[in-house]
């Protein structure tokens, strides 16, 4: 009979997820898009738990590379991120050189806080992203719509 899971740390670390957030990508992310979501929000927690915070520093290429996509990927759902206030991002420069960039996991609240004022005040420009996001609205190739500018 095999041992049940110890979900006491007893020294063995563990990765924190919120299940709200999890949910919310499975929902608003569809086929590929949902896949990459997850990884990547996998690996901000990891580097998160890592630190025993919610803070950690960390290049992009890492959360690319751990995440097991490009560069430019990680980069376009890191912004996605942020734009639906999941995590916020610090630049870090020391004599004019960029370094690792400090990341922050934010509440769920700040999240929904931030869909749900969007979706009040309609806002454009990157609210819109919030907003497609956050009404969960997908196009026939499975992606989130993204809405033109005038």
């Amino acid at each position: 009979m095999q041992e049940m899971r110890n979900f006491k740390n007893g020294g063995v670390p563990k990765s924190w997820q919120d299940k709200r957030i999890t949910r919310y990508l499975r929902k608003n992310y569809v086929r590929k898009r949902r896949k990459t979501a997850l990884a990547i929000y996998l690996v901000l927690t990891e580097l998160a738990s890592d630190k025993n915070g919610d803070r950690f520093q960390a290049y992009q290429n890492t959360i690319a590379d751990m995440a097991g996509v490009s560069y430019s990927t990680a980069r376009k759902y890191l912004a996605e991120f942020i734009a639906l206030k999941l995590i916020k991002k610090e630049y870090v420069k020391q004599d004019k050189k960029n370094q690792a960039n400090f990341w922050f996991l934010l509440e769920y609240s700040a999240m929904t806080f931030a869909c749900i004022k969007n979706k009040k005040q309609g806002e454009q420009s990157e609210a819109l992203i919030i907003k497609s996001r956050c009404s969960g609205e997908n196009n026939d190739e499975g992606s989130v719509k993204y809405k033109e500018q005038d």
